[in-house]
């Protein structure tokens, strides 16, 4: 058992201001049953809360492009933390001396107060606000698979194939009307990879390729109207290396998102009626990125 109570007070420009005290209780419950030696069901039951950021919490406006796909930034000091009980049911099966395992995990979670970044229209300016909101009750349900192979039987020593792979389904009882996902998330994660431990150089060199589904989502706007987003499914490769250079001592190279590829989405505006106002075609370069860091163990 967890107990949590905060206090924030935000302040504006203009001496304005907004409190907020909160207290929450936090259960949870976890339980392993050993089936066999090798095989292990698990339980979990816990509640759990998520706090604003700080930052999302002062009124002050972040100007940026003001369109669909980039809109201005405002914080709301009238959040309140986002709570959910979450239950986890999952069976490990572990084989070739525990160096390979399976994994099935089943989730559901009920939000309270969910919080999401929701885009308004300002018609005075013509321009696209996003504000941290609490939207209201939610719910997301999924499954998650995931596993490490040895290939030692088919002629590759000291290689393992690993993967996982994620559906969710969520919706949320949006206040403006209707049921819809979670704004910005994917039905589908996977990443399957590759790790090779060369002997001679106390080194294991890794390769993974990640790949995140299209978005398609629908968000009713304040005022009438509605916002549709779609958003180009994405691919990622990086490789890894990781070399024990002395006892307890490691040197790890990484270079990520190899692939560098261009985002493409397409945000659509339209009014209360539901006849097409806008429609903006965003095109966002991917950066790779290049890690060098020396670890020391004691």
């Amino acid at each position: 058992m967890r107990f949590e109570a905060s206090s924030t007070k935000t302040t504006d420009f203009f001496g304005a201001s907004t409190s907020n005290d909160e207290a929450f209780l936090l259960p949870s419950l976890n339980a392993v049953y050993h089936v066999s030696p090798d095989t292990d069901l698990r339980f979990g039951l816990a509640r759990t809360l998520r706090r604003p950021d700080l930052r999302s919490l002062s009124p002050t406006v972040e100007s940026r492009s003001g369109s669909a796909a980039d809109p201005d930034r405002q914080g709301n000091p009238d959040q309140s933390p986002e709570s959910f009980w979450g239950i986890d049911i999952g069976i490990d099966h572990y084989f070739a001396e525990n160096r390979g395992f399976v994994s099935l995990n089943a989730f559901g979670r009920l939000f309270d107060d969910k919080i999401e970044a929701v885009t308004a229209f300002d018609a005075g300016t013509g321009r696209f606000v996003s504000t941290p909101r609490n939207v209201g009750d939610a719910r997301a349900y999924g499954l998650e698979l995931s596993g490490r192979v040895p290939l030692d039987g088919m002629g590759l020593a000291n290689t393992a194939l690993w993967g996982s792979a994620l559906y969710t389904d969520t919706s949320v009882d949006d206040p403006l009307g209707g049921s819809r996902r979670f704004l910005d998330q994917p039905d589908f994660v996977g990443t399957i990879g590759l790790d090779y431990e060369y002997l001679p150089w106390n080194t294991t060199f890794g390769l993974a390729l990640n790949w995140t589904s299209s978005i398609n989502q629908r968000q009713n706007l304040a005022g009438g109207g509605a916002l549709r987003q779609s958003i180009d499914s994405r691919a990622r490769l990086d490789l890894t290396s990781r070399t024990e250079i002395a006892a307890n001592t490691f040197l790890s190279i990484s270079a990520t998102n190899l692939l560098g590829q261009t985002e493409e989405r397409v945000d659509r505006q339209f009014d209360a009626g539901g006849a097409l106002q806008s429609t903006t075609r965003t095109k966002e370069p991917t950066y790779r990125t290049f890690f060098v860091g020396l670890t020391r163990a004691f």
